[in-house]
């Protein structure tokens, strides 16, 4: 899998984030301007992915995780609860045949993180959505 792009919008330092990736992509910046921040998203991302407890929306981690990023308020931008975090990837296989996408959305439901839309796009399509959506 080669990640093409990766949109990030309420995560951490980033209010909006776009990025298209090339074979080699560096990340350059001021010193507490986000560039640990992508690479955490993506951690997270990960750790997810491979989370035992299929109910974890998002996971924060904890000490023997690839990264350690509290709760829900620690994530979003400026702490604002009432923020949903979104996020929309685009990946191509290894033979670069076919492109894919993933677009989410996540936020606070009673304090608990729930996914409001979930949609993936490749050889085959699946779109959720829970209503609400702003």
């Amino acid at each position: 899998m080669v990640l093409r792009m990766l949109r990030v919008e309420n995560f951490k330092a980033w209010r909006e984030l776009d990025v298209e990736f090339g074979k080699v992509t560096g990340l350059f910046g001021a010193n507490s301007s986000g560039k640990s921040s992508i690479l955490q998203f993506l951690l997270m991302l990960k750790q997810t992915k491979g989370a035992t407890d299929q109910r974890v929306v998002l996971d924060f981690g904890g000490g023997d995780e690839l990264v350690d990023l509290g709760n829900y308020g620690a994530i979003v931008h400026r702490g604002d609860a009432n923020a949903d975090i979104e996020w929309m990837l685009r990946w191509q296989t290894p033979d670069a045949a076919v492109s894919r996408r993933t677009h989410a959305q996540v936020g606070l439901f009673r304090g608990t993180p729930v996914t409001k839309y979930l949609a993936y796009g490749g050889p085959v399509r699946f779109y959720a959505d829970r209503g609400g959506r702003s």
